[in-house]
């Protein structure tokens, strides 16, 4: 963990958390790449509604900036980051696509989710985090996704699925 993520964190847990926003405020505009990303991890795990303060993340100059931002927002249900999350998917960077993909999943995502789990190319555990993000889902695509994959011959994947399609069922 970064050291302005470690203090960022550490203030953020010795004060209320209302308290602390001011805080993030200011680092979000921090000329410290690290510094704005820690600001927007913090607010995405604070219990309050700090969407607005996540949505001046979305327009920073650094990716992961953006990602943490749009993640944040999308974990409150808030649509603004989807062309970030979407454009994060096919990613080199692996961490930043399952970022992505994870945030796409609490959006309900369903097309893109599904392009991932058929798609073998893609890496297993980003497969995984796509299926947990359909096992909710009632629609026919996701329940033939989750068939197909609960045949795929990755057994990480086989197993991630069928856990989705049992808790589909029950």
């Amino acid at each position: 963990m970064s050291r302005p993520r470690r203090d960022i964190l550490r203030l953020a847990k010795a004060h209320r958390p209302q308290d602390v926003l001011p805080t993030l405020a200011a680092a979000s505009r921090d000329p410290d790449h690290e510094v704005r990303e820690a600001a927007m991890f913090v607010l995405d795990r604070l219990p309050l509604d700090t969407s607005n303060q996540l949505s001046i993340g979305l327009s920073d100059d650094d990716a992961w900036v953006r990602l943490r931002a749009a993640v944040g927002l999308a974990n409150r249900g808030d649509r603004r980051g989807l062309d970030v999350l979407l454009s994060m998917v096919d990613s080199e960077d692996y961490d930043a696509a399952l970022q992505a993909v994870g945030g796409l999943g609490a959006l309900g995502e369903e097309d893109v989710l599904v392009r991932v789990v058929i798609d073998p190319g893609m890496g297993t555990h980003l497969r995984e985090v796509a299926i947990a993000g359909l096992s909710s889902s009632e629609t026919i695509e996701a329940a033939r996704a989750l068939d197909q994959a609960a045949e795929d011959p990755n057994r990480f994947v086989r197993r991630a699925a069928r856990r989705a399609r049992e808790e589909r069922t029950s």
